[in-house]
């Protein structure tokens, strides 16, 4: 047999008696003071930042998949894709973005996973100061007309 709850009943019809009914609550809505939107909408900037500090799994491995679909040899992250990884010097430290050894990391963990896309070890990251670069060393060799490195598997 469940157990019941020990309580006194007395103060439970007690509040149940205090707290207003829903009919008495809309009777008492002041139609007259509702306002229309928001009182402190974000502004552009401040979407920005969000979206350039937030956690999205599977991120990284999206954005290199997208990379070696493009057949392009090399891109800067950060101007490629400027809603996930925006870096604003402007703003105090804390609210840039996400740093670029960070960047890195992420890129470089996708690369070592089991699971890592196809051709993911033929992709170089590269960080230059807060610029991050993703270079495929396959399509960078023959653009440069050498003789391409031997890629690890």
């Amino acid at each position: 047999m469940p157990r019941q709850r020990k309580g006194n009943t007395a103060s439970k019809a007690k509040a149940a008696a205090e707290s207003p009914t829903q009919t008495e609550t809309t009777n008492t809505i002041d139609t007259n003071s509702v306002r229309k939107g928001f009182k402190m909408p974000l502004t552009p900037d401040q979407i920005k930042s969000i979206y350039a500090k937030r956690r999205t799994k599977g991120l990284y491995a999206e954005k290199l998949v997208e990379f070696l679909g493009s057949g392009e040899a090399g891109i800067n992250v950060r101007e490629e894709w400027p809603t996930d990884f925006g870096w604003d010097e402007e703003k105090p430290e804390g609210e840039r973005g996400k740093l670029a050894s960070t960047l890195k990391q992420g890129f470089e963990n996708v690369k070592s996973k089991s699971g890592a896309p196809e051709g993911s070890e033929a992709v170089d990251v590269m960080v230059e100061g807060e610029k991050v670069y993703l270079v495929n060393k396959v399509l960078a060799a023959e653009l440069a007309g050498i003789e391409p490195e031997p890629v690890e598997a």
